[in-house]
């Protein structure tokens, strides 16, 4: 049975692939309408990088509620919604997607109505929700509109234009920067400390927290800088260590408190403390007054795996610089020989003496 549940950061990946799935015919209707040109200027050579950038930048942006389909423990849908105007009490939902092997069962527009459902819940009298006219979203269109949604008949035009000449690069600019990552760090436009895009939010009981990921909005490719703000009574995440990575922790606002092997002790404002690679960098942040805490964590940005000790946990993690690739995290209880399920290979594949 298909249950909806508020969104985890475990669900990241999976809700990526699924929508690539479901807006895989979209992006192709897309393309037939706009032909070549138009379709590659606006979403790039490849579409599918162009769209997980953009519900990874929604499943980390903290004014976005997301909400996921469940079916026996795996994610089939989710839903993004979200206040765009307090003073005309307008809500939107921008982003429903459910996968292709789920769909024609409903779970669309019961994610639809939850959204809905919440948007009312804050106040908000008129819910908006944008779609595509063309053959790939006709789907989404007769949900919408069996909800009740009216249609406001409108047009957007594109037209592609001559290639501009090329400019000079600016001064200081690193040549190996990409286009993309130059793109990504301008609309940040400069990350700051004193005023932090906040672009991950963390929403499980007790470890409640938001997250700027100050180095990837400067374009960092091999370093890792992260603000953590922790509200009061929540810890910044489960007790843990490294194999792969050097930490580096810096207290900016509160007094959180640190476990480590050696057990509790409270810091300050000001503090900073490494965490070494293996067993004896083992750490824990935690809120345990009333205000809340800011703190700066440095690191590398290369694969990476962390055990957590409390939970009998192992996680591997890719850690690709524009984030996502592979992300999985283990039971212990769950590991097995190293040659489980091997077979000998066949004795017909050898080669002939």
């Amino acid at each position: 049975m298909t249950a909806i549940r508020g969104y985890r950061p475990e669900d990241h990946d999976a809700i990526v692939e699924l929508s690539l799935r479901a807006w895989a015919p979209v992006f192709a209707s897309v393309g037939e309408v706009l032909g070549e040109e138009l379709h590659t200027l606006l979403h790039g050579r490849n579409w599918r990088e162009h769209q997980a950038r953009d519900v990874h930048r929604t499943l980390g942006d903290t004014a976005t509620r997301i909400w996921v389909a469940e079916d026996e423990c795996r994610v089939v849908g989710f839903v993004a919604a979200a206040v765009v105007d307090d003073a005309r009490l307008i809500g939107e939902i921008g982003m429903v997607a459910v996968d292709p092997a789920a769909q024609g069962q409903g779970i669309g527009s019961s994610l639809t109505e939850h959204a809905m459902a919440w948007l009312r819940e804050n106040g908000m009298r008129v819910a908006v929700i944008g779609t595509g006219g063309d053959p790939g979203h006709a789907p989404a269109r007769r949900v919408y509109e069996r909800l009740g949604f009216r249609l406001f008949p409108s047009a957007q035009y594109f037209r592609a234009l001559p290639r501009p000449l090329p400019a000079p690069p600016t001064r200081g600019e690193p040549a190996h920067i990409s286009d993309e990552r130059k793109a990504h760090r301008e609309a940040v436009n400069p990350p700051s400390i004193t005023r932090p895009t906040f672009d991950e939010s963390r929403e499980h009981p007790g470890f409640r927290s938001r997250r700027a990921r100050l180095g990837r909005q400067a374009g960092t490719e091999r370093l890792g800088l992260s603000m953590f703000e922790l509200p009061a009574g929540e810890a910044a995440y489960p007790y843990h260590w490294h194999l792969g990575e050097e930490e580096l922790v810096v207290v900016l606002e509160g007094r959180p408190s640190l476990r480590t092997p050696d057990g509790w002790r409270v810091l300050e404002a000001g503090d900073v403390v490494a965490f070494a690679v293996g067993e004896r960098g083992a750490h824990q942040l935690v809120n345990r007054t009333e205000t809340a805490v800011r703190f700066l964590a440095f690191s590398g940005q290369q694969p990476d795996i962390a055990v957590f000790p409390d939970s009998g946990k192992v996680g591997a993690f890719e850690r690709r610089p524009e984030g996502g690739g592979l992300y999985r995290i283990f039971r212990d209880a769950d590991a097995v020989d190293y040659w489980e399920g091997e077979q000998p290979p066949p004795r017909d594949d050898e080669p002939d003496a």
